[in-house]
């Protein structure tokens, strides 16, 4: 469906992989953290194939997969050694760098009068941290009303994710 701009009242975002190039820090943490618990590596499709997906529930998925127990323990501690391989990578590599043509879509729909928000499946730690870094917290912020993170909200009837690497 397409919207006029002169109808169009606001822009919605994501923020990995499209205000920010975060996603090729991200990957590496994956298989590294699979391989510390035993389970297959996680491909760069099956990575990409979870986009906008939580977290937790892509490790719930990876373990069903894998046909390994998993409990709300186990899913914390990969996800707290997922954010350590992640950090490394960071370090490594630098933070993300902005996605400037996106970005100039965002503060063009601002001058424009337009309303502009950012709904993201990420960590709110780290969306926060890349958000001041890439210098986009003067534009997406929970003080502005325009963040929302997937730990925000209530679990909800999302889509079945289990099904994600096994189809």
């Amino acid at each position: 469906h397409f919207v006029p701009e002169r109808e169009l009242q606001g822009l919605i975002f994501d923020l990995d992989g499209t205000l920010i190039d975060s996603m090729p820090l991200f990957y590496p943490a994956w298989p590294e953290t699979c391989k510390k618990y035993q389970l297959p590596p996680l491909t760069l499709e099956e990575f990409y194939g979870f986009a906008g997906v939580p977290m937790p529930d892509i490790v719930w998925a990876i373990h069903r997969n894998a046909a390994v127990q998993c409990d709300d323990e186990r899913c914390e501690a990969f996800l707290e050694e997922l954010k350590v391989a992640q950090g490394r990578e960071e370090a490594r590599r630098g933070s993300p760098k902005r996605i400037e043509c996106v970005v100039s879509l965002a503060t063009a729909a601002l001058a424009a009068g337009k309303r502009v928000a950012v709904a993201t499946s990420g960590v709110k730690g780290h969306v926060l941290s890349h958000l001041a870094l890439t210098g986009l917290a003067e534009i997406f912020s929970e003080a502005k009303g325009n963040l929302v993170c997937a730990s925000d909200l209530p679990p909800g009837r999302g889509m079945p994710w289990h099904w994600a690497l096994s189809s």
